[in-house]
C-alpha cells in the first residue's frame, strides 16, 4: 500500500471515530433530556421532545432508536393516564397502602396542581383527618396498585412497568430489572433499557458515595431546621441519616420519616399522614406542605 492510499484510509478511520463519537454525544444528551422529563413524570414533554427530533433532519441517521423510545414513553405516557382513570373510578373506603402506610381513599379532587387523593388514616375515620395528597407526587408503588386492575391485561405489561420503575422520581431497581427480564423473555428487546438502567443506578451510587466529592443533597439535609409556615406558624425539624427524623411542635417531639424523591428534592412525612415536600438549598430549606402551603427555613447553627 502506497503511502498516499495508507494515510487516506487513516484519515478516514479518524473521520469515522469522530463521527461515531459525535452520534453517541448527540444520543446520549437526548436519552438525559428524556430521562429527566421521566424523573418529573413530564410524560407528554418527553413524547414532544421526541416527537422533534424524529422530524429533525440532523437526527435523521437515529430514526430507528429515536422511535422505538417514543413508542415505549407512549407506553409510560398511557400508564400515566390509566392511573388518572383508575382513581376517579375508586369507591370512597378503598384502602390504600403509600410508604408502607395504611390509608383510606376518601375521593378525588382538582386544583392548579392537578387530581389530589382525599385521604383518612385507616380505622380512625371517627376523627374525620381528612388529608390530600397530589396524585403526581404519590410514590411509583402506590401508582401501580392504583392501576393493577387496568393495566393487567396489557400484552406489556412487565416491559411498561420495567421502564416506569427504572427511571420514574421513585425508582425501584431491583423490581425494574425483574420486570424487564421478564419482558425480554416475552420478545421485547430490554437491552438498551437494561444499560440505561445500569449507568442510572450507577451514577446515583456516585452521588450517594460518603466523601466522593462535594456533599450531596442527603448530606445538606441533614441536622435541625427552624422552619416557618406561612402564616407565622414556627416549627422544627430534624432529619437523621437513615431516613428517620422528628418534628418538634412547642416542647413536644414527633417522630417522622424522610426520603429523596427526586434529586435534591425530599419528601418529610409524619405518623399522621402529614407530608412536605422539600428543596435544599445550602443552610436553607424551601418547598411546601401536601395542601399547598409554602415554607421555608434555615439551618440551626452547629
Amino acid at each position: 500500500m502506497s503511502f498516499r492510499r495508507w494515510l487516506c484510509a487513516l484519515v478516514s478511520i479518524l473521520l469515522c471515530t469522530v463521527a461515531s463519537g459525535q452520534e453517541q454525544d448527540e444520543m446520549q444528551q437526548l436519552w438525559h433530556e428524556t430521562y429527566s422529563l421521566l424523573q418529573r413524570r413530564e410524560y407528554s414533554l418527553a413524547v414532544n421532545l421526541l416527537e422533534n427530533r424524529l422530524d429533525d433532519s440532523e437526527f435523521f441517521r437515529y430514526t430507528k432508536r429515536i422511535q422505538q423510545d417514543l413508542d415505549a414513553i407512549e407506553r409510560i405516557k398511557s400508564l400515566s393516564d390509566s392511573v388518572k382513570y383508575a382513581v376517579k373510578k375508586l369507591p370512597p373506603s378503598t384502602p390504600l397502602t403509600i410508604l408502607s402506610k395504611d390509608y383510606l381513599f376518601e375521593r378525588y379532587d382538582t386544583n392548579e396542581s392537578g387530581i389530589v387523593l382525599v385521604l383518612n388514616h385507616n380505622g380512625n375515620r371517627q376523627r374525620n383527618e381528612e388529608f390530600t395528597v397530589p396524585l403526581s407526587r404519590l410514590d411509583s408503588a402506590t401508582w401501580l396498585q392504583i392501576a393493577e386492575s387496568e393495566i393487567a391485561e396489557w400484552s406489556d405489561t412487565e416491559f411498561v412497568i420495567g421502564i416506569f420503575l427504572a427511571f420514574d422520581r421513585y425508582p425501584n431497581v431491583r423490581v425494574a430489572r425483574t420486570q424487564l427480564n421478564q419482558a425480554a423473555d416475552s420478545g421485547h428487546d430490554v437491552a438498551v433499557w437494561i444499560r440505561r438502567l445500569e449507568e442510572a443506578e450507577q451514577e446515583r451510587k456516585q452521588k450517594s458515595h460518603p466523601g466522593s466529592g462535594d456533599p450531596t443533597a442527603k448530606d445538606l439535609l441533614l441536622g435541625k431546621w427552624t422552619v416557618v409556615i406561612k402564616g407565622g406558624r414556627r416549627l422544627v425539624w430534624e432529619f437523621n441519616r437513615g431516613g428517620d427524623g422528628f418534628a418538634y411542635v412547642k416542647d413536644r417531639r414527633f417522630p417522622a420519616k424522610w426520603e429523596e424523591e427526586s434529586e435534591g428534592v425530599f419528601r418529610f412525612s409524619n405518623r399522621n399522614g402529614g407530608t412536605a415536600v422539600i428543596n435544599v438549598s445550602g443552610n436553607r430549606i424551601f418547598g411546601k406542605l401536601a395542601n399547598g402551603v409554602p415554607f421555608r427555613g434555615v439551618r440551626h447553627a452547629n
